[in-house]
């Protein structure tokens, strides 16, 4: 209780806002930043348009890709791929 169960360095400079694990991956939000490690490593940083609310990752079917899924301030979702856009989508307000 109230200690530290995991360390790391990382090249992230803000607040880390929001965080996810997937198996060995971990998703880390900042700002408008998303950076994705794989074993505590960092494969590739995304910058969105806007700031980053929230991120998941998930796999593909019938495949060991990982995609992350972005929600994002200006309305819109984003999935990326391998530090890549992927999809994007704008959401309407309801």
């Amino acid at each position: 209780k109230g200690k530290v169960f995991l360390s790391i360095e990382t090249s992230v400079a803000e607040t880390i806002t929001s965080m996810c694990v997937f198996g060995s991956d971990l998703v880390l939000c900042s700002g408008r930043t998303v950076t994705f490690y794989r074993e505590l490593q960092e494969v590739y940083c995304y910058l969105c348009d806007d700031r980053v609310l929230d991120a998941v990752a998930f796999a593909t079917p019938n495949n060991n890709r990982v995609r992350l899924l972005v929600l994002i301030a200006n309305k819109e979702a984003v999935i990326i791929e391998n530090g890549s856009l992927y999809k994007r989508t704008y959401i309407a307000a309801g």
